[in-house]
């Protein structure tokens, strides 16, 4: 397996170019730019055995080639996004800065319900990722989102009691994210598309009290289970 490299001048397409070659099999591939440097980032099978997956690893041609992961668990779904490079592994998104390499991840443990299949979208800072997680007997679209700093709760972006996958995603500036994904039900399979606005939607439930301690014109202390069922996130109440 090679991969090649053609760059649009604006009137043209260069010449090809080689960037690697006498590659195992290439499961995927991804191209972004990072302060005008060209980055390509490709997850390799390394014994090009397709019938295994635990020895899929993730490197990245920059200025240099590197190997970004190296170990004995599937990585996959390597994306570049706005100067950051995201891959799947562990059922968590892991992410690196292409400018200084520093790494993290986006939950803080693992997620037994997201698949590697993610996309991602980035605006001024905030970023949009949308997957299909699977629930009891179907999946839906699951998002997660980044906004003043701090990654949020995991929200459903779909509710269709169907087989919701393959999602694609745009993060437009005033914070609307934008999808489409395909959905399967009884055999046949549609097209979906939403427009989903962040929001708060915070609903209160089982009120608790304790009749004893009511008092007329005073003050009483009640306690109640408050759910967000928005999007952003809520730090108090």
């Amino acid at each position: 397996t090679s991969i090649v490299k053609k760059v649009y001048n604006g009137s043209a397409w260069g010449e090809e170019i080689i960037l690697r070659d006498s590659l195992n099999a290439v499961t995927d591939l991804s191209v972004g730019y990072s302060e005008s440097a060209l980055n390509v980032a490709y997850v390799q099978d390394v014994d090009d055995d397709i019938t295994t997956i635990n020895d899929r690893e993730v490197y990245l041609i920059g200025t240099s080639e590197k190997q970004v992961t190296d170990n004995e668990v599937l990585d996959s779904n390597a994306i570049i996004n706005n100067g950051k490079l995201y891959w799947y592994s562990e059922n968590n998104i892991h992410f690196m800065n292409l400018a200084d390499s520093t790494k993290s991840t986006v939950f803080e443990d693992a997620r037994y319900a997201l698949a590697d299949g993610f996309t991602v979208s980035e605006d001024n800072g905030n970023i949009a990722i949308l997957w299909s997680g699977s629930e009891d007997s179907s999946s839906e679209i699951k998002g997660v989102l980044y906004q003043d700093g701090a990654w949020g709760d995991v929200i459903t972006v779909s509710e269709l009691g169907a087989y919701a996958k393959y999602p694609t995603c745009i993060l437009e500036e005033d914070g609307t994210i934008l999808t489409s994904f395909t959905a399967e039900t009884d055999g046949i399979t549609s097209l979906y598309t939403l427009g989903l606005f962040p929001s708060y939607d915070l609903a209160i439930s089982d009120i608790y009290f304790d009749e004893k301690n009511l008092a007329l014109n005073s003050e009483n202390e009640f306690e109640v289970m408050v759910t967000n069922n928005g999007e952003l996130p809520v730090e108090g109440y």
